[in-house]
């Protein structure tokens, strides 16, 4: 009964949701471990009573135990080694931000889920804000609700965790980051997403140019600052998209700065304004503002540099064509020296 009741339905439970929970993981069917380690227990103790006594009967007892320890370390090292059963990246992405993290810098934290693993992975000595999803439903009180938030804040790191269709439908908070400031970096875990926006969005000087990139999407300006980057600063980005059509697949834009070999010195990869405007929601006649923050490298030589865009989609990587090519030649960056 214990088997079947306990270990066998939480087997069959597991099992029989699995189609329903796009989220389901193997360690699922730990509910049914208490019960199958009483079983065990139990079976350790009525083998050893009906063993022979004697030596034979305790190397018996002590090789049913062997095997026993053998499968449940090797059970342990999956457990903790196997990307298939682990929890979340959490950790290991709280890391990354700690070791980038600068004194100033915001945690912006959106799903109140996240607390107990944030708590316990935190970065010390770094700011944390959680948003509040009631704030985040309309864009006056989102405005207020971030701008307090986030306050003087000169870099702001986003960790969003889980579906944001339970606590920020709209992508509000990633919008407004977009908005108010540079998207420098973005990277998933299992589990959700993390970006690192510099903040401050002075008015564009913007610069025309006509470029179609495939046959829905055209870039029509762009602005650039500082306009003598030294080493080691990050070029701000400002891109102005127009549809010409809905756009149907989800592009990702990529700048790269290259040296005048044509090797490539450094890039900064997103989704248009942040990820909150993914390029399959644009209808034609859209106009997006996007913003990009390019980290140049603190050995980077001076000289002149060319900045390309692109577009392309995930996980193909096939870039929209463009002018003949599949990269645009948008500017030349003169770095300065140190």
């Amino acid at each position: 009964m214990l088997l079947g009741g306990g270990v066998g339905f939480t087997l069959l439970m597991s099992w029989a949701v699995n189609p329903a929970m796009p989220f389901f993981h193997e360690r699922f069917v730990i509910g049914g471990a208490p019960l199958f380690t009483v079983l065990v227990a139990a079976g350790v103790v009525h083998l050893r009573a009906r063993l022979p006594a004697g030596a034979a009967g305790h190397a018996l007892a002590l090789l049913a135990v062997a095997l026993l320890v053998t499968g449940a370390l090797a059970a342990n090292h999956q457990w903790y080694t196997n990307p298939d059963y682990a929890r979340s990246g959490y950790g290991a992405a709280l890391r990354a931000v700690e070791a980038a993290a600068q004194p100033d810098d915001v945690i912006l934290l959106s799903n109140a889920l996240q607390m107990a693993l944030f708590d316990y992975y935190r970065p010390p000595e770094v700011r944390a804000r959680l948003t509040d999803p009631a704030l985040l439903v309309e864009d006056v009180s989102a405005d207020a609700h971030l701008s307090a938030l986030v306050g003087d804040a000169p870099r702001v790191w986003l960790v969003e965790y889980g579906d944001p269709i339970g606590y920020d439908r709209d992508r509000r908070a990633a919008a407004w980051l977009a908005a108010h400031g540079f998207r420098q970096q973005f990277f998933s875990f299992l589990g959700g997403t993390v970006s690192l926006y510099l903040m401050g969005a002075d008015a564009p000087d913007w610069q025309p140019v006509s470029a179609q990139f495939g046959d829905a999407i055209r870039l029509t300006g762009y602005a650039l600052s500082p306009a003598d980057p030294r080493p080691g600063d990050a070029l701000r980005i400002v891109l102005r998209w127009e549809a010409l059509d809905a756009v149907g697949a989800r592009y990702t834009v990529t700048n790269q700065l290259l040296d005048g070999a044509g090797r490539l010195v450094a890039q900064v990869d997103g989704a248009p304004a942040g990820g909150a405007r993914p390029t399959d929601s644009w209808a034609a006649g859209a106009v997006i503002e996007d913003r990009h923050a390019l980290p140049l490298p603190a050995d980077l030589p001076p000289g002149a540099y060319t900045l390309w865009v692109g577009l392309y989609p995930w996980p193909d990587l096939t870039r929209l064509p463009v002018n003949g090519g599949d990269l645009l030649m948008l500017a030349t960056v003169q770095v300065a020296s140190r």
